[in-house]
């Protein structure tokens, strides 16, 4: 029901939600909870978010979205995701306000406003999608022992895709 464009139309309405004009035409990163503290993917076998690879995710967007495009960063964050320090020491805090900022406005309702979408692995992709906002999915799996095998989905580089959908 969620893709269903009437329901979408209803969400945005009733969410009463409204984004800053100043920042329109961004592109929304939609964070994700770290699966660990460590640096890079660690003892559990679904380890493939640690607190290094997302640090160094953020640091990558906010290089290519900010500095290099001039675009700008509306991040929010996801509903479960805690404050583990790792959106700070990812994205300069000098240029919170400036070149990036936190949002709490509803990932279908900036669909509206926004020119497209990076999400660390999430259904929120689809719903993104079907509202018609071009989005990447930022995932490495690398180092996750859950997701590597034989007979692991690979994208044309070899690297894994986690499941086949993405």
């Amino acid at each position: 029901p969620r893709h269903d464009p009437e329901s979408r139309r209803s969400l945005v309405a009733r969410s009463g939600e409204t984004v800053d004009p100043a920042w329109t035409r961004s592109v929304l990163l939609v964070s994700r909870q770290a699966t660990s503290q460590r640096e890079v993917p660690g003892k559990s076998p679904r380890d493939w978010l640690p607190a290094g690879r997302k640090v160094a995710h953020l640091r990558a967007i906010h290089r290519v979205i900010c500095e290099q495009e001039g675009l700008r960063l509306l991040v929010s964050t996801h509903p479960k995701e805690r404050d583990d320090g790792t959106l700070q020491r990812g994205l300069p805090t000098s240029q919170e306000g400036r070149t990036w900022r936190y949002t709490t406005v509803h990932p279908l309702v900036l669909a509206e406003h926004t020119d497209f979408a990076i999400v660390f692995s999430s259904g929120v992709v689809l719903d993104l999608l079907v509202s018609g906002i071009p989005t990447i999915e930022f995932q490495d799996v690398t180092g996750a022992s859950a997701y590597d095998g034989p007979d692991a989905l690979r994208d044309t580089e070899g690297r894994i895709l986690r499941t086949a959908q993405r």
